[in-house]
């Protein structure tokens, strides 16, 4: 029983020593049943490149030590392995919900913070988009964007927030982007008026050069424009022509169902002030505020259309500062909005000038009795 247990250790001992080697020598049995120590010839371990090792794939660990990792235990303390090579070994990137844990092993990252791009809020506004910006290098998929965007006009100082505001430009292909440029030149917009446009709007890249003709198509005929006047409005306010076709009916409707303009007016109206228009149109909340705005300064302070329209910045003032103004007024009695009255207290008073400027030129009164005033509303 004793050598049979002794023959089955043996065997045993000498199956471990076939695989994994003893003192830089291997044993084999011979025919005659005794053990033959065979000196084994030692390989070293191949030169590699240290730019090629990708932490991610568990073949680096292969690549390194020549030998197979499914059925032993690497040390990293083993003289087989390069002590440089580990420098560049790291774990695997992790799933996570913030680009911050990428920042100091992702270069592309590094550079865009370095232009000015706000990271933080593109994850905020679109997570897929910041997952497929980390995806992207910046030499070979970003950087011929930003020299595009340089060539067109834009300053190195604004790039940051043009690819903030709008980073799917990076999905855009330039030869697309450059059909886009050419139109707005046959529109006879000027080299530095397209320049204005991207900062403005850089939105307007995303959408194809049908799709830019028919808007800026359906904003001359809404509001019968010339080819002057709209080139006019666009400078305004660029993000006028990134609107669909519902929300310029929606201004139309707003504009003379809701405030009583008309169309002439409504036109002058978006030719001083693009902006009002816009925010209209994309927030709901803003434009309730609107309307309550104009029925303060129309139905209670009694300002005729024919001043409003001519100074439509009113409608985008805060509704309390109005508010403020108009009733310290009242209460002095120079409540005068009539404009062939003495006393006019024009609409620029209630949007232009500061509280001491307002109580000076137009109260004639102290701020101090002005602020005490605002207290008791």
């Amino acid at each position: 029983m004793f050598a049979q247990f002794v023959d089955t250790r043996r065997v045993f001992i000498i199956n471990r020593c076939l695989r994994t080697g003893v003192n830089g020598r291997d044993w084999r049995p011979t025919p005659d049943g005794k053990d033959e120590e065979v000196l084994t010839i030692e390989r070293s371990p191949p030169v590699l490149n240290k730019q090629s090792v990708n932490s991610n794939n568990v073949l680096d660990i292969m690549a390194i030590t020549g030998r197979e990792v499914d059925d032993r235990h690497i040390d990293a303390l083993s003289e087989d392995i390069d002590p440089e090579v580990l420098d560049e070994l790291s774990p695997a990137l992790v799933h996570s919900f913030n680009l911050a844990a990428f920042a100091e092993k992702s270069a592309t990252l590094q550079t865009l913070v370095k232009l000015g791009v706000n990271l933080s809020l593109i994850e905020r506004k679109s997570p897929q988009t910041a997952q497929n910006v980390l995806k992207l290098d910046f030499e070979s998929d970003i950087k011929p964007y930003v020299q595009w965007l340089v060539d067109s006009g834009v300053p190195p100082s604004q790039l940051g927030l043009l690819l903030t505001k709008n980073p799917r430009l990076l999905s855009q292909h330039i030869d697309d982007l450059n059909v886009r440029l050419n139109y707005l030149r046959s529109k006879r917009f000027t080299q530095h008026m397209i320049a204005e446009i991207i900062i403005k709007a850089p939105k307007l890249l995303n959408i194809s050069t049908k799709g830019i003709d028919h808007n800026l198509g359906f904003i001359q005929k809404e509001f019968h424009l010339t080819a002057d006047e709209l080139r006019n409005v666009v400078m305004s306010d660029a993000r006028i022509a990134l609107l669909h076709n519902m929300s310029y009916r929606k201004l139309t409707f707003a504009f003379k169902e809701e405030f009583g303009f008309n169309s002439h007016e409504i036109k002058h109206m978006l030719m001083r002030f693009a902006s009002l228009f816009y925010s209209i149109a994309i927030n709901e909340r803003r434009h309730r505020k609107c309307v309550q705005i104009f029925d303060l300064i129309h139905n209670e302070m009694k300002i005729p259309h024919e001043l409003i329209y001519k100074f439509p910045q009113i409608l985008d003032r805060h509704y309390g500062i109005i508010e403020e103004r108009h009733l310290y007024l009242n209460t002095l009695g120079r409540a005068q909005y009539e404009s062939k009255l003495p006393l006019y207290v024009p609409l620029s008073a209630f949007c232009e000038l500061d509280d001491i400027q307002f109580c000076d030129k137009i109260a004639k009164t102290n701020v101090h009795d002005f602020n005490a005033f605002c207290k008791t509303l």
